[in-house]
């Protein structure tokens, strides 16, 4: 509407709407307002179909008012909320696979260390030895 002041108002209709056309053009013609003139030329609405719409009305998508607005932001926000908790627990899965490989890392570390400790106490070994050939030559220790 308008609010009582003076402009154009334009009725929208659509093809579900096409049997209450004439009806409404009535309406509009009572009103004062021009009306095209096919608008009344229409076939009227047969009793049963009258019947119909005052029995059902017209059938229409359901509106979301602001509470159901509210209800489904909410349910959107848990779907979001559900949906980053399986990607945490997903990843924390993987990352389970990736402590079966960090355990294999650190195995590989630790032989690794106990190979640079044999390498050592083998250096350690071959260094007394020359140590003591070069003792018993009389050259003495040049490390």
């Amino acid at each position: 509407g308008r609010a009582g002041k003076r402009g154009e108002a334009y009725t929208l209709f659509t093809p579900a709407d096409a049997d209450a056309l004439r009806s409404i053009a009535q309406v509009i013609r009572r009103a004062g307002c021009p009306i095209e003139p096919w608008m009344m030329e229409l076939k009227k609405p047969g009793a049963q179909k009258r019947r119909d719409l005052k029995r059902h009305g017209i059938k229409r998508p359901h509106i979301n008012l602001m509470k159901e607005a509210a209800e489904q932001q909410a349910k959107q926000a848990r779907e979001r909320q559900r949906a980053a908790k399986a990607a945490k627990e997903e990843e924390e899965a993987e990352d389970g696979n990736g402590s079966e490989d960090e355990e294999a890392e650190l195995a590989v570390e630790e032989e690794a260390d106990a190979a640079e400790a044999d390498l050592g106490t083998l250096a350690a070994f071959l260094t007394a030895q020359w140590e003591k050939k070069q003792d018993d030559e009389g050259l003495g220790s040049v490390l």
